[in-house]
């Protein structure tokens, strides 16, 4: 993809600025044979650069088809893999609400000149009480469908991919866990603007930015449409989000790795007096992990969502709480572009969250491989957390929000 915009770029303006050249005559070189099959095919490139795409172009346009191809086959397998695992949990629900074994067959009733049995039971002359149905339960709200990516890097064949499984799993919501873009410089805007119109009309996009993304690039993503975080809980289909930007910028070239002006620490005890201060936050989306230790551990946020290490780490309990790393959604792997065809397993997961019990129920990954085959997991349960007794030794009373046996969310 960046390939391609590249292509188109350079021969853009070698086109334009050749046009000026009234001493060349019109048509004084021949349409050049690198942009067949693409959207140029057919331009004459004129000047002195001429020579030079006709020589080098083809290797982009090489690399570019390279790129479509790879990422066209991994929507591909994605669509047939999501579908067969739809059909599998449909034909499982199924069988888990069929009713049990039919009951066994009354005795035949006897002949006619059989005398009828009496019955076990004295007969009244008060009217019979039928035994009562049980109420039906109100009716729930339907889960809310999340997908989550992390670190995707300015991998924009990607973009696909992360449309199509939001559209077959019908997301609600599509949360970005940060490092959109590889070193947040200004021309990546392209990335992020990629990004944002892959998710479908409507669908809101809520991003936490990470340290490899920057001030320029999270304001272009915000006027792409995403929903930026900034240390405030917003809400998104029912769902109380907490997040902000990475406390640490990291620049490739120059100078590694710097704290934005707040400390790690200090960011992570800020977020957990909010998410106590507000008593309602139902998740903590945060790129680096660390930076939410504290607001687990305060039990007033039930689950957070980090991204950073480029591997995931399954849902399981810290403090109060439970944390879920996601893997890198560009295949990021150390040494590696994340440009072109996948270098590692990028992963997408799908979760679904209860409105009624503000508890994650259960989340799926999905995994594209190197190979542009992708692997669609059953849905695993969410677990749930296993909380102290109502005090701790000392005495002191547990958090709001957090009571013995079950955490269940503060009153709204």
């Amino acid at each position: 993809m960046i390939a391609g915009g590249t292509v188109v770029v350079v021969a853009a303006t070698v086109l334009t600025s050749s046009s000026d050249q009234r001493h060349l005559a019109d048509g004084s070189r021949p349409a050049s044979a690198v942009f067949d099959g693409t959207p140029l095919e057919g331009a004459r490139v004129t000047g002195r650069l001429g020579g030079v795409i006709d020589t080098y172009g083809g290797y982009v346009v090489d690399a570019l088809r390279t790129n479509s191809e790879f990422y066209e086959a991994a929507d591909v397998a994605l669509t047939a893999q999501w579908e067969a695992r739809a059909a599998s949990i449909a034909a499982q629900d199924e069988r888990d609400a069929a009713p049990g074994p039919a009951p066994t067959a009354s005795p035949s009733p006897p002949a006619d000149d059989a005398p009828a049995a009496e019955p076990d039971v004295e007969t009244t002359d008060e009217p019979a009480v039928l035994a009562q149905e049980p109420e039906p339960e109100a009716d729930q709200e339907p889960p809310v469908t999340v997908l989550v990516v992390s670190d995707l890097h300015c991998n924009v064949g990607m973009a696909t991919v992360i449309g199509s499984l939001a559209r077959l799993s019908e997301a609600d919501v599509v949360l970005d866990a940060g490092d959109t873009t590889m070193n947040g410089t200004t021309v990546e805007q392209y990335c992020v603007t990629t990004f944002a119109r892959a998710v479908p009309a409507g669908v809101p996009l809520v991003v936490s930015p990470g340290n490899h993304d920057s001030e320029e690039t999270t304001a272009m993503y915000a006027r792409a449409g995403a929903t930026i975080l900034d240390g405030h809980v917003v809400e998104v289909e029912g769902m109380r989000v907490l997040g902000d930007d990475d406390p640490n910028a990291t620049r490739v070239g120059a100078g590694g790795t710097a704290s934005r002006g707040e400390s790690a620490a200090d960011m992570g005890e800020r977020l957990a007096d909010e998410a106590c201060q507000a008593r309602d936050v139902d998740l903590l989306l945060i790129h680096t992990p660390a930076v939410g230790d504290a607001a687990l551990d305060s039990g007033c946020v039930p689950a957070q969502i980090s991204g950073h290490f480029h591997r995931r780490s399954d849902p399981k309990q810290v403090g109060l709480g439970v944390r879920y790393l996601s893997a890198s959604t560009a295949g990021a792997t150390l040494g590696e572009a994340t440009l072109g065809p996948l270098n590692g397993t990028a992963e997408l997961t799908v979760l679904r969250w209860d409105p009624t019990s503000r508890m994650f129920l259960d989340y799926q990954v999905v995994s594209v491989h190197t190979d542009a085959s992708v692997e669609v997991t059953a849905r695993l349960p969410w677990p749930v957390v296993e909380l102290p007794s109502p005090t701790e030794p000392d005495g002191a009373e547990l958090p709001p929000g957090v009571a013995a046996g079950a955490l269940t969310p503060s009153p709204r």
